[in-house]
């Protein structure tokens, strides 16, 4: 059985108070909260079970990915450090796969420098590294989707292509709206 805070709370149908088992209200947690005590959730099921659903029945709505990213924190015992770790991990990844992206597309050092620093300093991922949200690591297989798409044209290797397309196909484990990417 599950074990942890995700059992100690039944949400209202508004998600912005939590109400514990003596009755008291919580406020301030909202509909995020529930959605990331949620993929809490399946992420323990698949450890415990190797299956990818919630606490009663198989997952049909949400994308297996970001749960996956969350089970080392799980297993390690610091589900939200160890996350955020990796979050950062994939920003910095992100960062350099940009600065490639533009080498490749510009072929100057400094603006693919300059379009590196720019992500680098964009508030809104650098807010995103702090949530428990797959954004991070959806922004990280789409950019390396493009890298790997440039490397095909440039250099017409097969590889580079199939390497794309698997990269697209997990990027759809962690979003869906990664289902319309081919038809751009």
């Amino acid at each position: 059985m599950l074990e942890g805070d995700e059992k100690s709370y039944i949400f209202c149908s508004n998600g912005y108070q939590r109400i514990d088992f003596s009755g008291t209200k919580k406020p301030g947690f909202s509909r995020q909260y529930f959605v990331i005590t949620h993929r809490l959730i399946t992420a323990r099921k698949l450890i415990e079970s190797g299956q990818f659903a919630n606490s009663v029945q198989p997952e049909i709505f949400r994308t297996p990915g970001y749960p996956l990213l969350l089970i080392p924190g799980i297993l390690l015992g610091q589900q939200e450090l160890v996350a955020i770790f990796i979050q950062i991990m994939l920003s910095c990844f992100t960062i350099f796969l940009i600065y490639k992206i533009a080498l490749a597309i510009w072929g100057e050092s400094k603006i693919a420098t300059f379009c590196a620093l720019l992500y680098a300093i964009e508030p809104v991922s650098i807010l995103w590294l702090t949530l428990l949200m797959p954004e991070t690591l959806f922004t990280a297989l789409i950019t390396l989707f493009i890298y790997l798409l440039i490397k095909y044209f440039t250099e017409k290797s097969w590889k580079y292509l199939l390497c794309a397309a698997i990269t697209l196909a997990a990027s759809i484990y962690v979003r869906p709206i990664g289902y319309y990417l081919p038809f751009l």
